[in-house]
């Protein structure tokens, strides 16, 4: 895993689970989506660049901007068009809404 995150040595039992992760491409977003990725997740990661993304097995990146009004039904139309239900998501950007659902 890179990024420097270190291992916890516990499997989370999220092999095959989807997450949906914002703010995905640096920081606190990054080192998630590399974990959740690590520990078998399906991830569906939105961010608005996508090259820090590349090459992460198991990660299917959205390039979207939250702060778009159209930018968070995007996001999770993506993720249920290429993943079905999703099973939790984690936000490191602003917050968002999506209908009548906050993130």
């Amino acid at each position: 895993m890179g990024g420097g995150v270190p291992s916890s040595g516990v499997d989370l039992e999220l092999t095959d689970k989807v997450a949906v992760v914002t703010g995905a491409s640096k920081g606190i977003g990054l080192a998630v989506v590399q974990e959740l990725a690590a520990e078998g997740a399906k991830v569906v990661a939105g961010a608005r660049h996508l090259e820090s993304l590349a090459g992460i097995g198991g990660v299917t990146p959205l390039a979207v901007d939250l702060a778009d009004a159209g930018g968070p039904e995007e996001l999770v139309g993506y993720a249920v068009d290429r993943r079905g239900a999703w099973t939790f998501s984690s936000t490191t950007s602003a917050p968002f809404t999506c209908g009548s659902t906050a993130f």
